[in-house]
């Protein structure tokens, strides 16, 4: 399957459940623009590699430079 994983988009609760947060939370975010979302039709989808890049980001900020 050609770009499956690249293209996969997630709903709020299959992105909330992967960062361990709760619905209120995760809505901020996205309306923070601080988690990359867009909106299709009513509901709002994330881009898992672009959720997993976020992600990533976050750990990078979180380690302490040797």
């Amino acid at each position: 399957m050609k770009g499956s994983n690249t293209k996969e988009m997630l709903t709020v609760k299959e992105a909330r459940e992967l960062l361990r947060v709760s619905r209120n939370t995760m809505y901020h975010l996205i309306q923070q623009g601080v988690i990359p979302a867009r909106k299709v039709g009513s509901s709002w989808r994330i881009l898992r590699v672009k959720l997993e890049d976020w992600m990533n980001e976050q750990d990078n900020q979180a380690q302490p430079s040797s």
